[in-house]
């Protein structure tokens, strides 16, 4: 059987009478298209192989963009958490100097106290700040989903009948002292796969490694580091990597 040769910038369908019925009907409809789309004859026209090729191209082309935006997208989310434990840090070395160099770092008593409620009375602060871009959830919603500080100073430390207060000038390194970081809930107050406000190194993998396999971490002296595997062991920490798989009550 002869093919047709299509002259789609004319508008014209050589050999058309040569095709069988239902092919003409297509060609017809195809020849109506062409004739909207290319009224003149002075340039030549694309064929449908042409057409199918160039749609290929620019789907290969979106696959291999996709992941590169999405690493972009991650990449940029990484920055803004350590913007915002930066913030952070400056606002909780301020609050530290104005109470005697203390950090309350546990309500035990009031469960609906956070730090960063205390915090938020003390140096307000923009309230998306307390709260990593890349987890859920991604903005603030309850200052129990924040970012997570550690509840369990070593008992040298602390002072307060509980222990819930950090006493920062005992702390012999600062720089060492892992504070705030990158959490996950773990099914803790019914969320499940959400920031916390706490962690504790006695528990494993409540510190979450989101970032590329690093945890993003603000240490007493006031930097931030994105911490990965042998860092966090180092440090007596088992953090998560991967996904929170532990369910939440509510959702």
């Amino acid at each position: 059987m002869q093919f047709p040769q299509w002259d789609i910038a004319c508008g014209t369908i050589r050999s058309l009478s040569k095709l069988p019925l239902g092919w003409k009907q297509g060609a017809m409809k195809l020849w109506r298209i062409s004739k909207k789309s290319s009224p003149g004859c002075g340039s030549p026209g694309f064929t449908l192989i042409e057409l199918l090729v160039v749609i290929s191209i620019i789907a290969l082309l979106a696959s291999m963009l996709l992941p590169a935006l999405t690493r972009a997208k991650e990449r940029a989310r990484g920055i803004q958490c350590t913007g915002n434990l930066k913030q952070l840090g400056v606002g909780l070395l301020m609050y530290a100097q104005e109470f005697n160099n203390c950090l309350q770092v546990d309500w035990p008593l009031d469960p609906e106290q956070t730090w960063g409620t205390a915090l938020n009375t003390n140096q307000p602060l923009t309230l998306d700040v307390y709260v990593c871009p890349a987890y859920s959830p991604h903005h603030f919603e309850s200052w129990h989903f924040i970012y997570g500080i550690r509840q369990d100073p070593p008992e040298e430390y602390v002072e307060g009948d509980f222990g819930e207060i950090l006493k920062t000038t005992l702390v012999p390194k600062p720089v060492e002292y892992l504070l705030l970081a990158d959490t996950t809930s773990r099914g803790r107050n019914g969320a499940g796969a959400k920031q916390f406000h706490n962690f504790r190194v006695d528990r494993e993998k409540q510190v979450h490694a989101r970032h590329g396999s690093t945890a993003k971490a603000l240490f007493l002296d006031g930097h931030v580091e994105a911490c990965n595997r042998a860092r966090l062991e180092g440090l007596g920490i088992e953090a998560l990597f991967g996904e929170d798989a532990v369910p939440g009550y509510f959702r």
